[in-house]
């Protein structure tokens, strides 16, 4: 039992657990097992989170008003929309709202590969299921231009074609998240194989009854589809929350592949794991490692005492500006995150201002830290993986052989080293290993402000 059934609160799960027990309610309903009530309380409960913790906004937030935005958070609105219509009713037009909001993130995120979700928890496959499951309930219930529906019919039928060839292992005939170095969180250890097989088939084949009857059946999508993706903009900036702290996801298109920055990190049990992360994530070349901990991208500080402190859930005033085909975003923390505990920890003995520059083929981030009076910051450890290969180090500066990423540049730490990631758990995405990591170390000047930058060129 995961919801109170007097008080209709959920117990000891995410939010997104609300949708499963609401979804539960309409089919017992639907069979006659019980009236509506049920139903319309849970409906009641998800409208009320929405509203409470994103307001104008339109997204669901994973915990309660602590700022973890998802794959879930944006998913949430096409389940419920299709838990409406597979039961015989109507979305609420509220719940029209929410999916419209939600297509928008996910429209943005069409790739020609098939590729899906890019950050957080549960991604892999799941990841391109539910751009599937969020465009195929929009264009369902009308929302959809008639340009979108055609480029989220091509998308599906590519993502299946991907679920077939890349994720499915043709030895053994199951789905494969954990095996070949794929790394999944402990949410979806092996111990699910077979659920993971019967939910995402089953997600498929009711995603694709929908297109069918919507007249696709048996249809190619057009043989250059891809190009349409060049007419999807080519910034996209998606507040999910404002208040303390602001909540946000920056997406960039740069050509044919996208870029993204989740400002998203807060609540208990994720906020250590680097899918978390404010860091720039791009499918096939920027990718963080399922319940990782390493400090991807992100300066771990180690103080005098032996406290670690990371920048990850406190932004405040964020601010994006953009010129040209440049896209900076900027934010600052009075607080960072006390580590080693399940959830975040305020605090204040370091504050940072964080400033990223998304250009194309760069992506800059300068942090400049403030120790307070009398803190000691003793030690500094930032990493980076990446699928390039042939890693060279001279100094600060990483460049590569092969890869998307070219060239990634430390100003700030005393020493990098670069090499293979051969077997480091850590260096393992949910679509495979990574070939290369960095390590960057350095103890800055006592008693002063001390600035960190790191660029990555890519291509």
């Amino acid at each position: 039992m995961f919801v109170d059934v007097d008080t209709y609160q959920l117990i000891d799960h995410p939010n997104n657990y609300y949708c499963v027990a609401f979804a539960i309610a309409r089919l017992r309903a639907r069979m006659g097992w019980e009236d509506g009530a049920p139903a319309e309380k849970l409906y009641a409960k998800i409208a009320e989170h929405y509203d409470a913790y994103s307001g104008p906004y339109g997204f669901a937030d994973e915990t309660n008003g602590e700022g973890r935005f998802d794959r879930y958070s944006v998913l949430l609105a096409g389940e419920i929309a299709q838990r409406f219509t597979e039961t015989g009713g109507k979305p609420p037009a509220q719940v029209l709202a929410w999916l419209r909001k939600s297509a928008d993130v996910m429209m943005m995120r069409l790739d020609a590969q098939g590729r899906g979700f890019e950050y957080g928890r549960s991604i892999g496959p799941y990841g391109e299921t539910a751009i599937i499951e969020v465009l195929t309930a929009a264009a369902v219930l009308d929302l959809l231009t008639p340009a979108e529906k055609d480029l989220a019919y091509a998308y599906s039928a590519r993502a299946a074609q991907r679920y077939v060839e890349f994720w499915q292992d043709p030895r053994t005939g199951s789905v494969n998240l954990w095996d070949g170095g794929r790394r999944t969180d402990d949410y979806r250890g092996k111990f699910r194989i077979l659920g993971e097989n019967l939910s995402l088939a089953h997600q498929y084949a009711y995603t694709s009854a929908h297109w069918a009857r919507m007249g696709y059946a048996g249809k190619a999508p057009a043989a250059d589809w891809a190009k349409g993706l060049a007419a999807l903009p080519r910034r996209q900036v998606t507040w999910f929350a404002r208040g303390p702290y602001d909540r946000l996801l920056v997406s960039v298109r740069d050509g044919e592949r996208m870029v993204s920055l989740p400002v998203i990190n807060g609540g208990p049990s994720q906020h250590m794991h680097n899918p978390y992360f404010p860091i720039p994530f791009s499918p096939g070349m920027l990718e963080a490692s399922p319940d990782g901990m390493a400090p991807f991208l992100t300066p771990r500080l180690t103080l005098g005492d032996g406290s670690l402190l990371m920048p990850l859930a406190y932004a405040k005033d964020v601010k994006v500006e953009a010129k040209g085909a440049r896209t900076t975003v900027s934010w600052r923390q009075d607080e960072l995150d006390l580590m080693g505990k399940n959830a975040p920890v305020a605090d204040r003995r370091v504050s940072v201002v964080t400033t990223y520059v998304l250009e194309p083929g760069r992506i800059t981030r300068t942090d400049v830290y403030t120790p307070g009076k009398d803190v000691s910051v003793k030690d500094i450890e930032l990493q980076f993986g990446a699928f390039s290969t042939g890693a060279r180090q001279a100094g600060g500066v990483t460049t590569f052989a092969d890869g998307a990423v070219r060239r990634f540049a430390v100003e700030g730490l005393k020493a990098c080293e670069a090499g293979a990631a051969g077997e480091d758990k850590e260096y393992r995405a949910a679509t495979g290993p990574m070939a290369s990591k960095v390590v960057c170390r350095g103890a800055p000047a006592a008693g002063a402000p001390f600035k960190i930058t790191w660029r990555i060129d890519y291509r």
